[in-house]
């Protein structure tokens, strides 16, 4: 079994020069201190799939687009995807959350 380990630091970086810090990370996800969008690894490590909250505003959307673009991409290389968006509930009685894509 070969093991890759995702580079998280490079991620920090890029969101360190946006002025932001990572608040949680679990499995495959980066989560930003902010819920206007989280960050995925792709299947190669320097691989990021970016989706943004349903409830970020389009404007919003395409401003953050071209910072993560010209910071992940242009200044580190990471190849960046957008595949879609997610919205993150509470789950009803409890303190976990439900994170849905679409």
């Amino acid at each position: 079994m070969q093991f890759n380990p995702r580079p998280l630091g490079y991620v920090k970086q890029g969101l360190a020069e946006l002025g932001q810090e990572v608040s949680y990370t679990y499995d495959d996800l980066v989560f930003p201190e902010h819920t206007a969008y989280i960050i995925q690894f792709g299947k190669e490590n320097y691989e990021l799939n970016i989706f943004f909250n349903t409830e970020c505003p389009e404007d919003e959307v395409k401003s953050l687009t071209e910072e993560l673009t010209n910071v992940m991409a242009g200044s580190i290389g990471f190849s960046l995807s957008f595949p879609g968006k997610f919205t993150l509930t509470p789950k009803e009685e409890t303190e976990e959350m439900e994170l849905v894509f679409s």
